[in-house]
């Protein structure tokens, strides 16, 4: 739960006891986002390279099949595009992506 509170013109949330300045929320947040687009480079510049998943926080699931296939970016809040076979293409923000691991082997069949 987020409760603001005044403090010398400085803007303060409240998280689970916490304080928190209003820029130093932004920074950690920032922080995060960059860290989960590294998190997908690792495993795009992996040697050797394996299949891996992207999970989204609308519980979407993105496979990576080829490191040609996936794009990073550290502009603005950090994205991750993936091309798919058909052509297609998804942009996602690293605030949307919850977990990238490996795919098993029956995901690498299908």
């Amino acid at each position: 739960m987020w409760n603001e509170s005044g403090g010398r013109g400085s803007k303060q949330l409240a998280v689970g006891g916490s304080r928190w300045t209003e820029r130093c929320r932004r920074e950690c947040v920032r922080k995060l986002q960059f860290w989960v687009i590294d998190q997908v480079r690792k495993f795009a510049h992996a040697e050797p390279f394996e299949h891996f998943a992207i999970e989204l926080s609308s519980g979407a699931m993105l496979f990576v099949h080829s490191r040609d296939h996936i794009a990073t970016t550290d502009l603005g809040t950090g994205r991750v595009a993936i091309l798919a076979d058909d052509g297609t293409f998804d942009v996602i923000s690293g605030l949307h992506i919850t977990r990238v691991r490996k795919l098993t082997l029956e995901e690498q069949i299908q």
